[in-house]
């Protein structure tokens, strides 16, 4: 069986990494990777070569990203991606297409794989977010075939939008089985990585809500303020390429601290150490809510880019001023770590999606599953 895989940001390849590595390793399948979106711009990190320094052979880098970082960029990427994926999809003809996540880049992908007849495989389908997140990963559900969930919400949300239940499997979120199989890192091993001196550091991302960017300004000012009066040595991961992260990168450039230390890109190994040695993270990252609950790393959630989303009891939400997330801050590192969290997974998610794809018999069909 073939099935190709389209990356096309770093929290996707972070995410799917443990499937694709079974995938490789498992002679009945023929495993084809494309890297594509922000994987192959430098200004992201080039992520292509975290993949290939893992050991995987990137056929395919692809270049679709429109840039502008606006509403509009964001749609001229898409058609993008569907020129891009329907070239290489004709050219590969795969059994399946496997496909992870909400991204617009994604989308154009899923569309082109059905048109062209190939069958889709989602992983992360039915959960629930703010901004145009939640549109597009259900927009993806509905052109998929088989799909592996993450928790048992999504998916029953799943089965709320139709989806057959015969092709609904929840597995966990493969993130968590980096995670749990990681042995952390000492810090001195981070500290060359990090540049930092002192080991009690918080880690900061914060990405844009797109159904909201006229705040955006605002807003990411307000947090760089909360993070100088917190006065600790942060690690600040730079925002993704939607709609409004332009905003966010001009208030960054802005900054002059010693204390805060901005990073582009971190390879999946390298950014789950850097969660679990920091004592808060703080931000709107979905991996503030995913990754965080597998190590009970205190997190700070602030905004509605992940409105809705299921979180364990290592988070706590604050609202969008400095008082708020000060608070909310210095109670959570007062705190510590909690107790981890199995919300989503018990390890073992990449083990149960491979098992499937290699059981399954591609079929293009699909039936609205009526609820009674």
């Amino acid at each position: 069986m073939k099935i190709l895989s389209f990356i096309v940001n770093r929290a996707n390849y972070g995410r799917i990494k443990p499937v694709l590595d079974l995938l490789q390793k498992d002679d009945c399948i023929d495993l084809v990777i494309c890297c594509t979106g922000t994987t192959v711009e430098e200004s992201f990190g080039n992520t292509f070569m975290f993949i290939e320094r893992d050991g995987h052979t990137v056929k395919y880098k692809s270049k679709i990203e429109e840039g502008g970082k606006s509403l509009s960029s964001m749609a001229y990427t898409c058609s993008n991606a569907i020129k891009m994926a329907t070239k290489i999809l004709l050219e590969e003809r795969p059994d399946i297409t496997l496909l992870i996540g909400d991204r617009y880049e994604t989308l154009g992908i899923a569309i082109a794989s059905s048109f062209l007849n190939i069958p889709i495989a989602h992983i992360q389908g039915g959960e629930l977010s703010g901004s145009i997140d939640e549109n597009i990963r259900h927009c993806i559900t509905k052109l998929s075939h088989y799909h592996f969930t993450a928790t048992e919400r999504s998916k029953n949300i799943l089965k709320q939008l139709g989806e057959n239940s015969n092709n609904i499997y929840n597995t966990g979120c493969p993130a968590g089985d980096i995670i749990l199989e990681t042995t952390k890192l000492d810090f001195l091993l981070l500290k060359s990585l990090l540049g930092i001196e002192n080991p009690d550091y918080i880690l900061v991302v914060y990405h844009p809500t797109t159904t909201e960017i006229d705040l955006e300004s605002q807003r990411i000012r307000i947090l760089i303020n909360a993070v100088k009066r917190l006065n600790r040595s942060t690690i600040w991961l730079t925002p993704n390429s939607d709609a409004g992260s332009k905003l966010i990168e001009e208030a960054l450039e802005e900054v002059n601290s010693e204390k805060i230390k901005f990073f582009t890109s971190f390879s999946p190994i390298e950014y789950v150490n850097i969660m679990n040695n920091s004592s808060l993270c703080l931000g709107n990252s979905s991996s503030f809510l995913r990754d965080s609950g597998f190590l009970g790393v205190p997190v700070v959630l602030i905004g509605n880019r992940q409105n809705n989303r299921e979180y364990s009891e290592n988070l706590t939400v604050a609202d969008f001023n400095i008082e708020s997330i000060l608070s909310a801050a210095q109670k959570q590192m007062h705190h510590g770590k909690y107790p981890p969290s199995n919300l989503y997974g018990d390890g073992n998610a990449a083990k149960k999606i491979s098992q499937i794809l290699k059981q399954v018999t591609p079929n293009t069909k699909k039936e609205f599953n009526i609820l009674k």
